[in-house]
């Protein structure tokens, strides 16, 4: 019971927290998972104008739709369908927030330096091929896309909430 509380309590808190901020920026980072491995065809559609992706190799922002992410340095796109439209929509539809994500994920990814495999990459700190400066860096890219889409409006500043991994 006191967990359902801490739980109802927290999502509230957070709900709140984004629903007076708009934009909002997400980074869907990790492995596997992370990159998405669902159905596709069983995807969520999201409102249009609702929910963006952050594209790196183009510097610009286009709906968001599964396959989610593309190719950008060791970073995957999703092999059929992800997390990211569901999250989004449902996030949309608490807050009234656009919601614009990032996408960097690698499956085959190892948490460890010691456990990284062959040309997989690691969220290590050191190791041969560190995805979390990758991430950090994409994500400074979207923040500066967004403020550059956004200028006009007086007072904005881009809000970036925590990582999913």
């Amino acid at each position: 019971m006191k967990i359902k509380i801490f739980l109802l309590l927290f999502t509230s808190l957070i709900v709140s927290k984004l629903s007076a901020q708009k934009p909002q920026l997400f980074l869907l980072a990790g492995q596997s998972n992370a990159v998405g491995q669902g159905d596709s065809t069983k995807s969520i559609s999201c409102v249009f104008g609702t929910a963006f992706e952050y594209m790196a190799t183009t510097d610009e922002c286009v709906p968001l739709k599964d396959p989610f992410g593309k190719s950008w340095k060791l970073f995957q796109r999703a092999g059929t369908g992800s997390v990211a439209p569901a999250f989004a929509k449902r996030l949309n539809e608490l807050t009234g927030s656009a919601i614009y994500m990032v996408a960097a994920a690698r499956g085959g990814a190892s948490c460890c330096a010691k456990a990284e495999m062959s040309n997989y990459g690691t969220w290590d700190v050191s190791g041969n091929n560190l995805l979390f400066a990758d991430a950090v860096n994409k994500t400074q890219m979207a923040e500066k896309k967004l403020v550059q889409l956004f200028q006009e409006l007086s007072g904005f500043r881009v809000s970036v909430m925590p990582m999913l991994f």
